[in-house]
């Protein structure tokens, strides 16, 4: 793939005025950026797979990797244990 889908991809993502001519009209932002024909069915098939291949990225990147890890399960909060009494505020006072 050339460089122009991965042109494409930045500036959808750091221009919002690209983004939303390219929400609005998908077709006519593939178009104007000059993508191929597979490019353009790539981005309009919105596949995150395919475009990850198109890019020479792995199917699971580094960052997917690490977003899919399983999670361990959150350790359960354990109460803070009570303050003993001192010996000397429970004595009862002789009288």
């Amino acid at each position: 793939m050339s460089d122009s889908l991965k042109n494409f991809l930045v500036d959808l993502a750091s221009d919002p005025e690209r983004m939303k001519r390219f929400t609005e009209d998908p077709a006519s932002a593939a178009d104007q950026a000059g993508l191929s024909a597979e490019e353009k069915a790539i981005v309009m098939a919105r596949d995150a797979s395919r475009l990850r291949a198109a890019l020479g990225r792995p199917d699971h990147d580094s960052l997917t990797q690490n977003l899919a890890k399983k999670r361990r399960p959150a350790k359960p909060v354990r109460k803070p244990k009570a303050k003993k009494k001192s010996k000397r505020a429970t004595k009862k006072t002789r009288g």
